[in-house]
């Protein structure tokens, strides 16, 4: 198997996992949260539409996306050994020439973190897939508000388990198979911006139809890639070898 193989091979048995259970929670809405409910048993919890969750798994794999993406069309945005020293010393620079800067680093109200060795920037990523993506697939997010999405919805969601903008579902007629025939033809894009509430919207129905799309497109990229060191050291990367190396 070749690198850009093994590349495009673990992106989309990620993506595809999460895609697929977020589909089932699509099928359940549409074949009747009724029927669920009437089989929960001793459960006091009702039964969600898992709006939340697939957000979550779905923004997973929309960073993973844009970082392979970044891997092969600016690898220098990902840290290395090199960098890993550069900030140590510095550091210890600070450390020395201002004291004052060192206890208030050790109050823990702030940090200077030195970086992992493939650590980059998740949402300058994400911008840029959204602006590589845009003549292809319709996000509804433009590149300059890319990050403004990212942040209403991916830190929030992770840190504090509730989002900043609204997260929605469909509920189209006609069983699951005509749902998700309409989801994928008409309507609006996955995100929007709605102006009488001021605030971005998903609809994750919507982002599920699209997710394969987004990563068959990056998979593309994969394949056309001329560097291929630059392949590599996603594999690396993807895999974990570069950490144990």
């Amino acid at each position: 198997m070749t690198d850009k193989e093994l590349l495009a091979g673990e992106l989309h048995r990620r993506a595809k996992w999460m895609a697929i259970d977020c589909y089932t929670f699509f099928r359940v809405r549409h074949d009747g949260l009724e029927n669920h409910e009437a089989g929960k048993g001793a459960s006091e919890l009702e039964v969600g539409g898992g709006n939340f969750l697939m957000m979550t798994a779905l923004m997973n794999v929309l960073g993973l996306a844009a970082k392979v993406h970044l891997w092969l069309t600016a690898p220098d945005e990902f840290a290395t050994e090199a960098d890993q020293a550069a900030v140590r010393e510095a550091k210890k620079r600070v450390a020395k020439e201002i004291p004052d800067l060192k206890t208030t680093v050790k109050s823990g109200w702030t940090e200077w973190r030195v970086p992992r060795v493939g650590d980059c920037n998740e949402e300058r990523a994400f911008k840029k897939l959204v602006g590589a993506v845009r003549g292809a697939i319709d996000l509804g997010v433009p590149e300059d508000k890319a990050i403004e999405v990212w942040k209403t919805f991916r830190n929030p969601l992770t840190h504090m388990a509730w989002p900043e903008g609204s997260v929605a579902v469909d509920q189209l007629p006609g069983g699951p198979a005509s749902a998700e025939m309409q989801a994928r033809s008409s309507g609006p894009p996955p995100f929007r911006f709605l102006p009488e509430n001021g605030i971005w919207q998903c609809n994750v129905d919507r982002l599920t139809m699209v997710m394969m799309s987004i990563v068959e497109w990056v998979c593309k990229q994969i394949e056309a890639c001329a560097d291929d060191d630059r392949v590599k050291k996603a594999v690396g990367w993807i895999t974990g070898q570069e950490k144990e190396s």
